[in-house]
């Protein structure tokens, strides 16, 4: 993985059987506890946002093969990987406190693959994060507290999150 990383080649990350869920990307941290990748948006083939899920949960990783690679835009991804703190993220709390700074991140519990919570933090513990959600429509809701532990998934800086950001100072 160290030469993957090094070399920013594509892969698929797999976490079949535990999940039915695959992401694609180019992996930029791997520890025991997280896997950090720049996240491809397979509809627009363009590289969007930061992902991180528990390393543990990854069952295999593939190679994208030029074909499938050779179509993607790759935009300015270098400054979203200049403004991470990547040797003080290798636990999920540790990326939750780097992450108290961003406006808006997405949350994925092992309860639902489906469905997810986005919004801003407001409160770390060791044990939880609080984060007060915000609609499709940009519109702040009520804050919503997740035990760490239970979150599988870690998404912020995609193009989703800057629409409803800019939803917000509409």
């Amino acid at each position: 993985m160290k030469n993957t990383i090094k070399n920013k080649t594509p892969i698929v990350v797999e976490l079949r059987p535990n999940r039915d869920v695959t992401y694609s990307g180019i992996c930029l941290k791997e520890s025991h506890e997280v896997f950090i990748l720049i996240g491809l948006n397979e509809d627009t083939l363009e590289y969007d946002g930061i992902i991180i899920i528990r390393s543990h949960e990854i069952e295999e990783y593939r190679y994208l093969e030029s074909d499938e690679s050779s179509n993607i835009t790759i935009k300015d991804y270098e400054e979203i990987i200049n403004s991470l703190t990547l040797n003080r993220m290798n636990t999920f709390y540790e990326c939750l406190d780097f992450l108290k700074k961003k406006d808006l991140i997405a949350i994925y519990t092992e309860d639902d693959d489906e469905s997810y919570y986005i919004g801003k933090i407001i409160n770390l513990s060791n044990k939880s994060v609080t984060i007060e959600l915000i609609s499709k429509d940009g519109k702040w809701l009520k804050p919503e507290e997740i035990t760490i532990k239970d979150i599988t998934y870690l998404g912020f800086d995609s193009s989703y999150e800057k629409e409803l950001m800019k939803k917000i100072y509409d």
